[in-house]
C-alpha cells in the first residue's frame, strides 16, 4: 500500500514538475496539497522516504523533502519515520560538504533507532555518522561510531551493511596510525564480501587495502599484485567510482616505483571519469598529478596542480586532504631550497592537522620543520621540532603495540569461548549417549528372545559409534583450525613488529643524530668566540650520540628476539626461503640438518644474518637463476653453505675490492672464530662455505644422534 501511494505522489509530482514549466512556489503548493489528501501523517512520512530514495531526479530539492518528512514524524509522534527522516536531512547536508551538521543528524538516528529496537537501522546510521566524522578528520570519533554499528547486529542478518562497517573501521583506524588492526578489519570486511560474493564491497575494501600497504607498510609489490589482480577483475565492468579509485592507487603504485610517467598516464584514465568522482576525488587525482610533476622536478606544473587541489580542499572543508596539500607545497619549496617558503607551508599543514587525528601525517611534518629550520640555521627550534617529532613516534608505537595486545587478548578470548562450547556439547552427547544406553537397554529386554532385534540394535549401536567418532573428528579438526588461525594471526602481527622497528630505527636514530650535526655546526660557528659554551655543546653532542648508540643496541636486541627467538633458526630460514621464491627472481631450494634443537639465540641470529647477507649478495650482484642454501648442525661446529648458477668472479680481484657485504659477512665469522671459504669463477657461479665452531655446553651440544654428511631437511 506504501508503495502505491508514493508511486501515485511521484506521478503527480513529476506531472507537476514538468507541466508548462511551473515556478518552484507553484510546485510546491501543488506538492502540498497531494500529500493533505493522503490518509494519514504516517502514510505522508512514508512516501517522502520512499520518494526521496527512488533512483530518479527529484522536481523539488532533496533538502525540503526531508524536512518536511521530519517536521511531519515529530508532529505525529511517528518514531519510526523520525529516525529514517534524521538520517535522509544527514545525506542532504553530507552531500553539501557540511559534514559537521550531517554528524549531528547521524548521530541522533542512530540513538533513537537503536532505543526503537531498529539495530540494522541504527548501525546503517552510525556508518553514515563514521563517514562524516572521517571527513572532519575526526578519526578516532569514527572509529566509535563504526564499531558501534558492528556490534548492533551480526553478519548473517545483513552481511552488505557490515562489510561496509569493517570497511570505514579499517580507514579511520589507518589515519590512526593503528596499522595492524586496519589490516585486520580491512580483511574481515574482504572476506565478509567474498563469501556474500558482494563484489562491490570486496571492491572498495581491496582499495583500501592497497592504500594501506603502499602508502604506510611499505609492501609495494603485495598491493601491486592485488591492484593487477582488482584491475583484471574490472576490466570488463561499466566505468564505476570504483574503477576510477583503482586507477588512482594504481597511479600510487608507480609513483611508490619511481615512474611517474607510468603513474601520471593512470591518473589521466582515472579523471576520464570525472562523471562518476565527486569535487573532492577530482582534487585528490590533481594533488597526485602534483606530485608525480614533483618527482619529475617540473615545479611549475607541479604547484599549479596543487593550488587547484587546495582550493576545493578548503572550500568544501576536508581538512584531512588540505593538510596533505600544504605538505606537498612545503616539499616543493624545500626542494627547491625555498626554506622560507617551505616554512609557511609547513606550518600551515600543521595548523590545519589541528582539526583532525592523524598521527603519522603530524609526524612528518614535524620532522620536515626540524630539517627547514636546520636549514635556516635555527638550531634551538630545529631541536624543538625534532624532540616533538620523536615523542609523537613513540606514541604511535605504543599504540601499535596496544593494538596488537588487544587483537591477541581477543583471539584468546575467541578461543577460551569455543573450548567451552566444545566442553559444553561433549556434555551434552555424554546425556544423550547415556539415554541411548537406557533405551538400548529396554530394547534388548524386548526383544532378547528375537535375532532380528539384536541384529537391528546392533546396527544401531555402530552407526551411534560412527557418527560419535564423526562429531569427535570434527571436533578436533575446529580446534586445529583455530589454532593455525591464532599462528597465522601471530606471525602477521610479529612481521608488522619487524617492519615497525626498521623504520624505528631509520626514522629515530636519523633523527637523533641529525639533532647530535646541528650542535657541532653551532660549535664550529662559535668556536673562536665562546670556548665555554662550545663546550658545553661538545658535551650535549657526545651525550646524544651515548643515547643513539644504546637505541640502536636495545632495538637491535628486540629485532632479533622477534620471530627468531620464539619459532627458532629453521622457521626463520624457511620463511625467508619462501619469500625470495615469492618474488620470483630466485629457485632457491633450502637443505636443513640438525636444527630441531635450537642453538643459543645469539648463534642462531648470527648465522640467519649470514645466510641472509649472502643471498643479498648473489640477488644484487650474481645475476643467478637459482641458489642452493644449506645450513648443517654438528657435533662441534654449524656449517653453512650457499651455492648460485651466477656468473662468478675472480676471487684475487674481490679480495681487493671486497664490498661492504663480503666484509660484515667476513667480521660476523671472524667474530665466531669460523672460517670461511669462497670458491668462484668467471661464468661458473660461485660457492661459500663457513664453518663456525660450537662452543663447549652450548644448547643441545650432547646429542644422542650422530651427524651425517648428507644434509636433509628435518
Amino acid at each position: 500500500m506504501k508503495r502505491i501511494i508514493a508511486c501515485l505522489l511521484l506521478f503527480s509530482l513529476w506531472n507537476t514538475g514538468l507541466e508548462a514549466r511551473k515556478p518552484d512556489d507553484q510546485r510546491l503548493k501543488n506538492w502540498r496539497e497531494i500529500l493533505k489528501n493522503l490518509p494519514s501523517d504516517r502514510d505522508r512520512v512514508d512516501s517522502l522516504v520512499e520518494w526521496y530514495y527512488l533512483d530518479k531526479p527529484n522536481p523539488l530539492p532533496l533538502d525540503t523533502l526531508s524536512q518536511t518528512a521530519l517536521s511531519i514524524a515529530v508532529r505525529s509522534s511517528y518514531r519510526e519515520g523520525e529516525g529514517t527522516a534524521l538520517n535522509m536531512v544527514g545525506h542532504v547536508a553530507f552531500d553539501k560538504g557540511d559534514f559537521i551538521t550531517a554528524e549531528v543528524f547521524y548521530r541522533n538516528s542512530a540513538v533513537l533507532r537503536k532505543s526503537l529496537g531498529d539495530n540494522t537501522g541504527a548501525a546503517s546510521s552510525y556508518n553514515n555518522q563514521g563517514n562524516a566524522l572521517k571527513e572532519q578528520g575526526r578519526f578516532q570519533e569514527a572509529a566509535d561510531a563504526y564499531r558501534a554499528g558492528t556490534k548492533l547486529f551480526s553478519t548473517e542478518d545483513d552481511p552488505q551493511l557490515m562489510a561496509i562497517l569493517y570497511n570505514g573501521l579499517g580507514i579511520a583506524q589507518k589515519y590512526l596510525g593503528v596499522l595492524d588492526t586496519s589490516l585486520a578489519s580491512f580483511n574481515t570486511s574482504l572476506e565478509i564480501a567474498r563469501t556474500r560474493e558482494d563484489w562491490l564491497n570486496w571492491a572498495k575494501a581491496n582499495i583500501n587495502l592497497v592504500s594501506l600497504l603502499q602508502d604506510d607498510l611499505g609492501r609495494v609489490d603485495k598491493a601491486g599484485m592485488i591492484l593487477r589482480d582488482s584491475l583484471s577483475f574490472l576490466a570488463n565492468d561499466t566505468d564505476s567510482e570504483e574503477k576510477a579509485r583503482y586507477f588512482i592507487l594504481y597511479a600510487n603504485y608507480y609513483y611508490y616505483r619511481s615512474n611517474p610517467d607510468s603513474a601520471l598516464f593512470y591518473l589521466d584514465k582515472a579523471e576520464a571519469l570525472k562523471d562518476f568522482l565527486s569535487p573532492g576525488d577530482l582534487a585528490i587525482i590533481w594533488k597526485n598529478r602534483g606530485r608525480q610533476f614533483l618527482e619529475k622536478k617540473e615545479y611549475d606544473k607541479a604547484s599549479a596542480q596543487f593550488q587547484k587541489a587546495l582550493d576545493i580542499f578548503t572550500k568544501i572543508g576536508n581538512h584531512r586532504e588540505a593538510t596533505g596539500t600544504y605538505f606537498e607545497f612545503g616539499n616543493l619549496h624545500f626542494e627547491q631550497a625555498g626554506f622560507k617558503p617551505a616554512l609557511d607551508a609547513y606550518k600551515n599543514a600543521l595548523e590545519d592537522s589541528a582539526h583532525m587525528d592523524n598521527p603519522l601525517l603530524v609526524s612528518r611534518i614535524l620532522f620536515m620543520l626540524g630539517e627547514t629550520y636546520t636549514a635556516l640555521g635555527q638550531y634551538p627550534l630545529a631541536s624543538e621540532y625534532k624532540s616533538r617529532y620523536i615523542a609523537l613516534g613513540d606514541s604511535i608505537a605504543e599504540k601499535n603495540e596496544a593494538a596488537m595486545v588487544y587483537q591477541l587478548q581477543l583471539g584468546e578470548k575467541e578461543n577460551q569461548e569455543f573450548l567451552g562450547n566444545l566442553s559444553q556439547t561433549k556434555a551434552q552427547m555424554k546425556i544423550m549417549k547415556t539415554y541411548g544406553y537406557i533405551g538400548f537397554g529396554v530394547l534388548w529386554l524386548l526383544l532378547s528372545l528375537a535375532v532380528m532385534g539384536y541384529y537391528l540394535s546392533r546396527q544401531k549401536r555402530k552407526i551411534a559409534e560412527r557418527d560419535a567418532l564423526v562429531i569427535r573428528q570434527n571436533a578436533i579438526e575446529q580446534i586445529q583450525l583455530k589454532e593455525l588461525e591464532a599462528t597465522h594471526a601471530r606471525l602477521e602481527s610479529e612481521e608488522a613488529t619487524r617492519t615497525r622497528i626498521g623504520k624505528e630505527l631509520h626514522d629515530g636514530l636519523g633523527s637523533m643524530l641529525s639533532t647530535v650535526k646541528l650542535y657541532y655546526s653551532s660549535v664550529e660557528e662559535k668556536i673562536g668566540n665562546l670556548q665555554e659554551e662550545s663546550k658545553e655543546r661538545y658535551q650535549k653532542a657526545n651525550l646524544l650520540l651515548d643515547q643513539a648508540c644504546e637505541q640502536v643496541r636495545s632495538i637491535s636486541h628486540e629485532m632479533m628476539s622477534a620471530f627468531l627467538l620464539k619459532f627458532g633458526l629453521k622457521a626463520q630460514l624457511e620463511s625467508f626461503a619462501e619469500t625470495i621464491r615469492d618474488s620470483g627472481q630466485l629457485e632457491v631450494e633450502l637443505a636443513t640438518h640438525g636444527l630441531k634443537d635450537r642453538l643459543d639465540s645469539k648463534l642462531e641470529f648470527n648465522i640467519y644474518r649470514i645466510v641472509q647477507e649472502l643471498v643479498n649478495n648473489v640477488i644484487k650482484h650474481a645475476g643467478a637463476s637459482k641458489i642452493s642454501i644449506q645450513v648443517n648442525r654438528f657435533e662441534s661446529m654449524v656449517n653453512i653453505m650457499v651455492e648460485d648458477n651466477g656468473k662468478g668472479f675472480d676471487p684475487e680481484e674481490a679480495t681487493n675490492k671486497e664490498g661492504v657485504g663480503l666484509k660484515n659477512i667476513r667480521s660476523r665469522v671472524h667474530d665466531l672464530d669460523g672460517t670461511t671459504d669462497f670458491e668462484s669463477a668467471k661464468g661458473k657461479g660461485t660457492s661459500v662455505s663457513i664453518d663456525i665452531p660450537l662452543q663447549p655446553g652450548s644448547p643441545g651440544q650432547n646429542r644422542s644422534s650422530t651427524s651425517s654428511p648428507n644434509p636433509i631437511n628435518n
